[in-house]
């Protein structure tokens, strides 16, 4: 008898919800673009999307039960690669009560601001932990072997991504034809600077520690090099304060990389990077994009250096005495 980790069926089913799950996350953001009056969380958009995500909650909840019914430990009541998708129901149910009060005390979301909501990319990390379960549930096997339910998945995981992309995805902004649609073309440019200078940030300093143990102060010395030399001799009349505030947060996140597991030190990084910028800028210039926005970056730099941290071991490089026997031999003359 076929075991439920390796049910086409289970895997077809989990597909199918996710597909309604980041469908109706596709089409509440058609709301938020083109119904500019939307005033309430009770929308149909909305409905649909929380149906998506309802049907979900059912899906792990009766595979919870199997499991359970089977007997076998509690950590095993899920099919490989499920227990994944139950962690993502949770994180979007946690993030749709946030998204409530957020609307409550910032007022709806428009246009970019819908993409870089805090609460909206927490809603976005619980349906990509969704889409990705028949993917995950392929990994786990261990047969190498991949079928269409974990090909559907992979798309949808790309889905969620460029869900959040969209602002400045080629296929969505035509920036090539002059033909983008909006009026905040320059919070859309300005976001994409912070991805930019997050991923090349945090990239370096994960490369170096994936084949090397940092010295200390790695991360005041990666980031304060670019600043002294790019930012400081640009000509730029911008106060230095928020750079200042920056590079605290660089050292901070030094104490950070010595005391704490790799991953916890890629998203706190880039996070406190960022905030300690928005606040220099608020003491300063002032900010002018929404809370939606700036606090939306902050949220998105921590995510992108979670993604990043999974491509370099997690642990510290292990030092390696060379053998002796590995030496040059001495020339002997005749």
């Amino acid at each position: 008898m076929e075991t439920p980790s390796r049910s086409p069926l289970l895997d077809w089913a989990g597909a199918a919800l996710a597909a309604w799950l980041v469908g109706g996350a596709c089409i509440d953001a058609w709301a938020h673009w083109h119904i500019p009056e939307l005033e309430s969380f009770f929308t149909p958009w909305h409905a649909i999307l929380y149906s998506g995500m309802f049907v979900n909650i059912l899906f792990v909840g009766v595979l919870f039960l199997r499991g359970r019914t089977a007997g076998g430990p509690l950590r095993a009541a899920f099919p490989p690669g499920y227990g994944l998708t139950a962690v993502g129901c949770l994180v979007f149910l946690l993030a749709g009560q946030g998204d409530m009060a957020w609307h409550t005390f910032f007022g709806i979301e428009r246009n970019t601001e819908a993409l870089l909501s805090p609460t909206h990319l927490g809603l976005m990390v619980g349906a990509t932990l969704v889409a990705a379960g028949p993917w995950r549930a392929a990994r786990l096997r261990g047969d190498g072997r991949g079928d269409h339910p974990a090909a559907l998945s992979a798309g949808l995981v790309l889905a969620m991504l460029w869900f959040f992309l969209q602002f400045d995805l080629p296929y969505t902004a035509h920036w090539a034809a002059g033909t983008v649609r909006g009026v905040d073309r320059a919070v859309q440019l300005g976001v994409l600077g912070v991805l930019v200078a997050t991923v090349t940030m945090v990239g370096v300093v994960l490369l170096f520690l994936r084949d090397l143990r940092p010295p200390p102060g790695l991360v005041t010395i990666v980031t304060g090099v670019p600043t002294l030399f790019v930012v400081g001799f640009s000509g730029q009349a911008d106060p230095l304060v928020t750079d200042v505030a920056a590079l605290t947060a660089a050292v901070l996140a030094d104490v950070v990389l010595a005391a704490g597991p790799r991953r916890l030190f890629a998203v706190a990084f880039p996070v406190m990077v960022w905030a300690a910028y928005f606040g220099g800028l608020a003491v300063t210039e002032g900010v002018a994009w929404s809370v939606h926005v700036w606090a939306g970056c902050v949220v998105v730099a921590g995510l992108i250096g979670w993604a990043m941290s999974q491509l370099v071991p997690a642990a510290a490089p292990v030092a390696r005495s060379v053998p002796l026997t590995d030496a040059p031999e001495p020339a002997v003359s005749d």
